[in-house]
């Protein structure tokens, strides 16, 4: 590999990702992902790939995405990141017993796993550290996408430290279980995916952009769809606190899961509760962290001081309520 490209992750040996201007397959190289047709996508030094189609659109911003790092890295939203874990590791398990008798629910060629909206990375990384040995056995690649160029550049970042502290644990521990490999797209969830109808096993869409047209063209059948969206009292103490925060929509959720029922079938409900004390500093993360309309930084932490220093032990409680949901996709019906 040329020395001006040190960090880069290896590259899964099947390719998923198709060209957003044709939708051949990539062929991903040292430089860049290129097609049969001659579309080249460059794979920027941190290992990313950005298939970003030209768009109006603008995802999260730098101070957003290390708001939401220091947020979720100090734990507040554990047990979302572990319920997800679980979910998953529940349906691959199922999977792996029934391919002992029978041939594999999900082919080889779908078992791409994509955390659509993956913002920088941390939901992934949960998932990929707690089923790394699943993932691999079963020959699973991970693909986390996002609008945001800054959010992928992060995520790759880390995703390359954990690399690299991986195989230096596994140097002393020959018999340490290898990691599925990973790769990092910029692209909009909002247009047509980056992979083939029926490519992908498993989507995890966590209070991320949702199109139920795509979920079903990229599902195979089979596969697993999980979905997490807000409940009306998700952070209504921090909302009432910092009005700029916005709310979720009261309809969306329905208007949702009708449009998915055609083509998948909802396989588990599960509601998820839980209550934050959070400082200042805390506070202040998340309100950065979740959309808001535009405010000064003066008057957002002065809010925030308010609101904490009027609170018991200067600690805002606040509600944590979402729910999520696991499809399985239908087979698609003949005409």
């Amino acid at each position: 590999m040329p020395p001006d490209l040190p960090d880069l992750p290896d590259l899964p040996t099947l390719l998923d990702l198709r060209c957003p201007i044709c939708g051949e397959p990539l062929t991903a190289g040292e430089r860049a992902f290129a097609c049969a047709s001659g579309h080249s996508f460059d794979r920027a030094r941190q290992g990313y790939v950005n298939l970003l189609r030209p768009t109006r659109l603008r995802g999260d911003s730098a101070e957003m995405l290390r708001a939401r790092r220091r947020f979720l890295d100090a734990g507040w939203y554990a047990p979302l990141a572990d319920t997800l874990a679980q979910m998953l590791g529940a349906w691959l398990t199922s999977d792996k017993e029934q391919e002992r008798g029978e041939p594999p629910v999900i082919p080889e060629a779908a078992r791409a796993l994509l955390d659509l909206g993956c913002g920088e990375g941390s939901y992934l990384r949960r998932v990929a550290q707690s089923q790394a040995t699943t993932l691999a056995a079963q020959g699973w690649r991970l693909y986390g996408l996002d609008l945001s160029r800054d959010a992928i550049r992060m995520a790759a970042g880390r995703a390359a430290l954990d690399a690299r502290e991986a195989a230096g644990h596994a140097a002393g521990h020959p018999a340490a279980s290898s990691s599925p490999p990973l790769t990092w797209v910029v692209a909009s969830a909002r247009d047509r995916l980056p992979f083939a109808d029926g490519g992908v096993g498993a989507l995890l869409d966590v209070f991320a952009p949702r199109a139920a047209e795509e979920f079903a063209r990229v599902v195979a059948p089979g596969g697993l769809l999980v979905v997490v969206t807000p409940l009306a009292e998700h952070l209504a103490e921090a909302r009432a606190a910092l009005p700029w925060l916005l709310s979720p929509q009261p309809d969306k959720d329905v208007r949702l899961r009708a449009a998915l029922e055609g083509d998948f079938a909802l396989a588990e409900t599960r509601a998820i509760r839980f209550t934050l004390a959070l400082d200042a500093a805390a506070l202040a993360d998340l309100a950065a962290m979740t959309p808001h309309r535009a405010v000064d930084s003066d008057s957002l932490l002065a809010a925030v001081r308010a609101a904490t220093t009027c609170a018991s032990g200067q600690r805002l409680s606040v509600r944590a309520a979402c729910v999520a949901r696991c499809y399985q996709r239908r087979s698609p019906t003949r005409a």
